[in-house]
């Protein structure tokens, strides 16, 4: 895997173990770059399905929980700085961003994206207890979203699973059922 500063450069195949030193995935998952590259996940049932960006799991196995909670505050911070309001202190930082990713772990960087983009979009006034309400209301919506989706989605009769996944992955004979 080429070390370019491209989402691109991440697949499926290096999720379970990120091949990116911590100053590079930092540079490659900043807000700001996310925020322009994962514009095209408009649900989140495609930021769920979304193959090229890493799960909070996959972040936390190569670089350590304390990586992955700095990383939801650097998230929270940019939020903050965007509304031009006080930053928190380390506690309420700290607190905001274990609320916001406990048990939470299968979600991917583009989930993280809808979430703080949500926020910029429709929030008047920020602060702690918003930003996880965000969390919880997007992890129920995307729980809804997806069940949904898997209801109206066409299922491969050889395979038992949705057709879409087959096409993404590029497996056996997917033509959709008529």
């Amino acid at each position: 895997m080429t070390k370019e500063n491209s989402l691109t450069t991440i697949n499926a195949n290096t999720l379970p173990a990120l091949q990116l030193s911590k100053e590079e995935f930092l540079k490659t998952f900043s807000p700001a770059k996310c925020l322009r590259a994962m514009a095209k996940y408009k649900t989140p049932v495609q930021c769920s399905l979304a193959a090229d960006v890493p799960t909070i799991a996959a972040v936390r196995k190569t670089y350590g929980e304390e990586y992955i909670s700095g990383y939801i505050k650097l998230w929270i911070m940019n939020l903050y700085d965007f509304f031009g309001k006080q930053p928190l202190n380390d506690m309420q930082l700290d607190e905001a961003a274990f609320l916001c990713i406990e048990g939470r772990y299968y979600l991917n960087l583009a989930d993280i994206n809808a979430v703080f983009t949500i926020l910029k979009k429709s929030a008047a006034d920020i602060n702690p207890q918003k930003i996880v309400k965000a969390f919880e209301d997007y992890d129920i919506r995307r729980a809804k979203d997806f069940y949904n989706h898997t209801l109206t989605t066409d299922v491969h009769p050889d395979y038992g699973t949705r057709t879409a996944d087959l096409k993404r992955l590029k497996i056996g004979d997917y033509k959709p059922k008529k």
